[in-house]
Parts: structure tokens; C-alpha cells; sequence
């Protein structure tokens, strides 16, 4: 069965996952991870 969740990060994460998403250095795994985040607080579908 599908689960929503959304995930709400304050401004400072928002600016932290930002970075890693656009940092190329950091694992793809978090790099995927901090996409996810930042599209979940924008509210769309993942």
C-alpha cells in the first residue's frame, strides 16, 4: 500500500541539502537522498 510523506525541513537543512544535491563529490546514494528531500518540500510527488 503507497504512503505519502512530506518531509519539512527548516531553511538552514534546505540550504545544506541544496549543496550536497548540486556537490557531485558526495555519494550518489545522498546526492538521490537530498533530491528526494528538497522535492518533498516543495509537496511534489517523488
Amino acid at each position: 500500500m503507497a504512503q505519502t510523506v512530506c518531509v519539512r525541513p527548516d531553511a538552514a537543512d534546505v540550504t545544506q541539502l541544496a549543496a550536497i544535491a548540486e556537490d557531485q563529490s558526495h555519494p550518489p546514494k545522498h546526492i538521490q537522498r537530498a533530491h528526494s528531500v528538497l522535492l518533498s518540500d516543495e509537496y511534489l510527488d517523488v
